[in-house]
């Protein structure tokens, strides 16, 4: 390590207490030095300070240093590194973080990146339109849809706190399911973090949202290591009805639900049914090791499928949209399915919309239902 950096290094400890990383850093990416560790991040919520090297900050995301526009001072300084302090807008109302998250995506990275310019949305035919995630990968939505599409068409982004959460938490090589993918968000952005040296597998029961995935998939050039079934997941394999709620594309499923005017038939399987298909694909062995549950209110249906799955996993983390009034509605007890959860051997925390994690049990249940609401689970095991 050079002088320059342990300077700063010294400084920055004194400040926070901070065990540092003695490796040498890629300076083409900002370093975020957290309360605990060392690593490159260009999330926006939480930095608490941000190391710069002065003689390669052309090489950094111009929109990522945006991100800091308005909310970070300088407080160290040498001939070589620069040390911002970000203040957290975590505990930031709505308002406050979307003009710091629409602020990062007003620039584009080109020939000339000082230039602003305005997300690409362009209607193509067929209900369909082409527009650009805020991590720079295209994306076919359903131009009919009124609860997905908009957000990403004019943000770019869908659900702050999940996606903050995946980007803190995927890392390059990992295995990554999305069950209920709907226009593959989430499968595009893990694609994005995982690499080829990972796999991706979006699963989506619709026949039109799965087309518009597999195209998505195609264009970024993410097929050879991201797999789009055309399935739901359940505890058994077979077929049903998935009932669509309006232009809610996004709200498709496979309860009986007040309001559906049209169904679509569709395949049901189980997970280790699924993984069978995919191995058999891809000839090569898939084990996940994060996955993202998000099947409106299905959810109980997906765990008995691969229950007796889990107890061969590891290191296994799962996001879960957790619906306890459409569980009841079904005739399932919300309180035994987070009993079920935690006798499994993972933990669960409740992730809030400013991006914090709180814990959640089975006495959490009641105060969901009586908001009349859902909320979004991370279930960890080791």
């Amino acid at each position: 390590m050079d002088t320059h950096l342990i300077e700063a290094l010294k400084w920055l400890e004194n400040k926070t207490r901070t065990i540092y990383s003695q490796e040498e850093f890629s300076w083409g990416e900002i370093v975020s030095l957290g309360l605990h560790e060392v690593h490159s991040r260009k999330d926006i919520d939480s930095s608490k300070y941000v190391l710069i090297h002065k003689g390669k900050i052309t090489e950094i995301d111009p929109s990522t240093l945006m991100q800091y526009v308005g909310r970070s001072e300088i407080c160290f300084s040498n001939d070589v590194y620069i040390v911002l302090r970000i203040f957290d807008i975590s505990e930031k109302g709505d308002s406050i973080k979307s003009f710091f998250y629409n602020m990062a995506d007003c620039l584009h990275v080109d020939s000339t990146p000082s230039k602003a310019i305005h997300r690409m949305c362009q209607y193509i035919g067929e209900k369909t339109v082409l527009t650009e995630t805020f991590f720079g990968r295209k994306i076919f939505l359903d131009s009919m849809d009124i609860s997905l599409t908009p957000h990403i068409m004019a943000e770019g982004r869908w659900e702050p706190w999940v996606t903050t959460f995946l980007q803190k938490n995927l890392k390059k090589g990992d295995v990554f399911f999305d069950i209920g993918a709907n226009c593959g968000f989430y499968t595009l952005l893990a694609a994005h973090i995982v690499g080829e040296q990972g796999f991706v597998l979006g699963a989506e029961p619709q026949i039109a949202l799965h087309s518009r995935l597999i195209k998505s998939v195609a264009v970024n050039g993410f097929s050879g290591f991201v797999e789009v079934a055309n399935v739901a997941l359940g505890d058994e394999r077979k077929e049903v009805h998935i009932n669509k709620i309006g232009d809610y594309v996004g709200s498709a499923t496979l309860l009986d639900v007040e309001g559906s005017h049209r169904s679509e038939r569709v395949n049901v399987t189980t997970m280790p049914l699924l993984i069978q298909d995919v191995e058999r694909k891809f000839k090569r062995k898939v084990s996940p090791n994060f996955i993202k549950i998000d099947v409106e209110g299905y959810e109980i249906n997906v765990w008995k499928g691969m229950r007796n799955w889990l107890k061969e996993q590891e290191g296994l983390t799962i996001v879960m949209e957790f619906s306890p009034i459409a569980y009841k509605e079904m005739g399932q007890d919300p309180h035994s399915f987070v009993g079920e959860i935690l006798e499994a051997g993972f933990s669960i925390n409740r992730l809030l919309h400013n991006g914090t994690e709180v814990h959640f049990s089975s006495s959490s249940v009641d105060d969901v239902i009586s908001s009349g609401d859902y909320v979004d689970l991370i279930l960890r095991r080791q």
